[in-house]
C-alpha cells in the first residue's frame, strides 16, 4: 500500500509544464559553472519592481532564517517569538544562547489569532529579532495586513522583524510584501518556493528586505554564487503562476471535502486555516483509535504535540488529491460513531 503523504506541508498536486520542461532542458553547462551572476535575482528584481540590493537568495526559508539568526544573535541577544510558532525558531535561538520571549495566541472556538497587544507590549523591550509568521505555522491562521502594519508601526527601529511568509499563496487576500518593506526599513519578508510552487526538494527561497536589513545582519553575497538548477526551476515556476493558482482551487475543494465530513463527527473541531493543510482538534477518547487507523492505512499525518505539548490532541493534515482525500475520510469514519 503506497504511503499517503499528509504529514508534511508539501505540495501534493502537479507541477506546471513549464517547470518540468525547464528541468528537462537544463544543460551540462549549468552543472559545470559557478553561478556568480544570479539570473534569479535579476528576474526577481523585475518581478517585484525593486532593486536587487533589497533581495537575497538562500537554501529555502530555513537558509534565510539561519542567515539572519546566525549573524544577529549571540549569548546576550534577545528574540521575540510566537508561543506556538514554527519550533525551529526556538531551537536556533537556544543554539545561540539567546534570551527568548514569546507573545500569546488567542483561541476562539474554531480559530486562533495573535494577541497583538501582548506582542506590541513585548516589543518595547527592543528585542534584536522579532518573528511574525503569516500565515502561521503550524496552526495555519493568518493575520490581516492592517494588524501587521500596526505591529510594525510599534516596532523599535533597532529591532529586525522577520515576517515569515513561507505559506503565502493559499488565501484570498495576500499581504503586499514589497509595499511593507518599502515602508518599514527594518523588515525582512521570507519568500518560499517549497509550498505554493512545490519545489521543496530543490531548496531555494529568498528574502525581500527593507533598506536597513542587510546592514543589520552584516550581509555578504555568496562568493561562488547560488545553485543554477534551482534558479532555473524557480524562474519557470514564477512564469507559470496561473498553473499554481489552479492548484489552489483544487486544494481548497479537497480541504472543504474533508472538512465537511470531519465537522459531522462529535467532538472534532476543524480550525480555519489559510495554508495547504487542515488543523483538527480530536477528542482525547478518540485520538488513540484514529492514530492507529492512520497507521494501519499507511497514511502519514502530523500530530502537533510533536511540536508543542499543549497541542497534543491537534492533528495537521496536508491536502491531497481527491482519491487520497477519500482514503483519509474512510479513516475518520472509524471514529464517527
Amino acid at each position: 500500500m503506497k504511503l499517503i503523504h499528509a504529514d508534511k506541508d508539501e505540495l501534493n498536486f502537479p507541477h506546471s509544464p513549464e517547470v518540468l520542461n525547464a528541468l528537462k532542458s537544463i544543460s551540462s553547462e549549468v552543472f559545470a559553472r559557478y553561478q556568480k551572476e544570479s539570473e534569479l535575482l535579476d528576474f526577481l528584481s523585475e518581478y517585484h519592481s525593486i532593486p536587487k540590493e533589497r533581495l537575497f537568495l538562500e537554501t529555502g526559508v530555513i537558509g534565510v532564517i539561519h542567515r539572519v539568526f546566525d549573524y544577529r544573535l549571540s549569548k546576550n541577544s534577545s528574540v521575540l517569538l510566537p508561543e506556538f510558532g514554527y519550533p525551529y525558531y526556538q531551537k536556533l535561538s537556544k543554539h545561540h544562547n539567546a534570551n527568548i520571549q514569546t507573545f500569546r495566541f488567542f483561541r476562539d472556538k474554531n480559530s486562533f489569532s495573535y494577541d497583538i497587544e501582548d506582542l506590541i507590549k513585548k516589543l518595547k523591550a527592543h528585542p534584536d529579532i522579532a518573528v511574525i509568521i503569516d500565515p502561521e505555522a503550524p496552526l495555519g491562521f493568518s493575520t490581516p495586513e492592517e494588524k501587521i502594519r500596526k505591529i510594525l508601526e510599534a516596532t523599535p527601529q533597532d529591532t529586525l522583524v522577520v515576517l515569515d511568509n513561507t505559506h503565502e499563496g493559499f488565501r484570498k487576500n495576500k499581504i503586499d510584501a514589497v509595499k511593507l518593506t518599502n515602508n518599514f526599513p527594518n523588515l525582512l519578508v521570507t519568500q518560499s518556493f517549497s509550498k505554493f510552487y512545490g519545489l521543496a526538494g530543490v531548496r531555494i527561497g529568498y528574502a525581500i528586505c527593507g533598506k536597513n536589513v542587510k546592514k543589520m545582519v552584516n550581509f555578504k553575497e555568496r562568493y561562488l554564487g547560488f545553485d543554477g538548477v534551482a534558479q532555473k526551476l524557480a524562474i519557470a515556476a514564477l512564469k507559470s503562476k496561473e498553473h499554481y493558482k489552479k492548484n489552489v482551487q483544487l486544494i481548497n475543494e479537497q480541504k472543504q471535502h474533508l472538512e465537511s465530513f470531519v465537522r459531522k463527527i462529535k467532538g472534532c473541531i476543524v480550525f480555519k486555516t489559510d495554508s495547504l493543510y487542515l488543523v483538527i482538534e480530536i477528542p482525547e477518547e478518540k485520538k488513540g483509535k484514529l492514530k492507529k487507523a492512520f497507521e494501519e492505512n499507511n497514511i502519514a499525518v502530523r500530530w502537533l504535540g510533536d511540536y508543542w505539548p499543549e497541542l497534543k490532541n491537534f492533528v495537521r493534515i496536508t491536502t491531497t488529491p481527491e482519491e487520497q482525500t477519500n482514503s483519509i475520510i474512510k479513516v475518520f469514519q472509524k471514529i464517527q460513531g
